[in-house]
């Protein structure tokens, strides 16, 4: 302290130095509130991704929040309307984004390349590489792009063979189906036949079940194994391998 300070300039540089903390002091009081909201909301959208999306016929591959809108890239089957709407309104019960806006923005897996899906799948192979042998998780999407591709595709076709069967075949109750695997003349396993089974309210015709197979075949690039069975008398056993007359 100077003795040459007069009280009236003391309290001049009190004045000035209070004005500074406080110009100081209300920015970086908001900063802390905005990062610790920005902290909260970035772990519920977290939270959404890995528990509320953690769908069985599709995955999310990406996702970014702009503009109140929460952007997630999913691959695999398409999702219906009922499951959006189910979505937003779990996402909206996170305090941090009742008001943010769902867009899902859907691919099929045979819209990216290998590469692609095995960045996907690898995310999902932590706990496999230990059981296959200390294989990278590279080698591991390698192997199982195939049967995921072929797996997400097949979802897709029951669900559009299910919306537009019936419409085409009134007697239509449920189709069920999945790809056969089989040896191919290189003696390795390959998909060699989709086999479908047609559950009926009434018989069809010789001509409706031979059309029901070529536009169920026009729909799939293999072979089509067909069985249609009457929803009164179901029954684990069909073709005509079976001698129902003997002993």
């Amino acid at each position: 302290m100077s003795e040459t300070i007069s009280p009236a300039h003391f309290r001049f540089q009190r004045h000035i130095l209070l004005l500074l903390g406080i110009v100081i002091t209300i920015p970086s009081i908001y900063m802390a509130g905005t990062t610790v909201r920005e902290s909260i909301r970035t772990s519920q959208i977290e939270s959404f991704i890995n528990q509320d999306m953690d769908l069985h016929a599709a995955n999310v591959i990406s996702y970014q929040l702009k503009d109140g809108t929460l952007f997630v890239d999913v691959l695999g089957a398409r999702l219906d309307e009922e499951t959006m709407e189910n979505l937003q309104k779990k996402l909206n019960d996170y305090g941090s984004l009742s008001k943010v806006r769902l867009e899902v923005v859907q691919s099929p897996a045979s819209s990216l390349n290998k590469e692609q899906v095995q960045d996907l799948i690898s995310s999902r192979l932590k706990q496999a590489t230990t059981q296959a042998g200390g294989k990278s998780y590279k080698e591991l999407a390698e192997e199982y792009y195939g049967s995921y591709n072929r797996e997400t595709s097949t979802i897709s076709l029951l669900k559009s063979l299910n919306k537009e069967a019936p419409a085409l075949f009134p007697a239509i109750k449920e189709i069920k189906g999945g790809t056969v695997y089989g040896k191919d003349k290189d003696d390795t396993w390959a998909p060699a036949a989709f086999e479908v089974t047609v559950t009926v309210t009434s018989q069809l015709s010789p001509s409706d079940a031979e059309k029901l197979k070529n536009w169920i075949a026009s729909q799939t690039e293999l072979p089509v194994s067909l069985t249609i069975q009457m929803e009164t008398s179901p029954s684990s056993y069909f073709g005509n391998g079976i001698n129902w007359n003997g002993n």
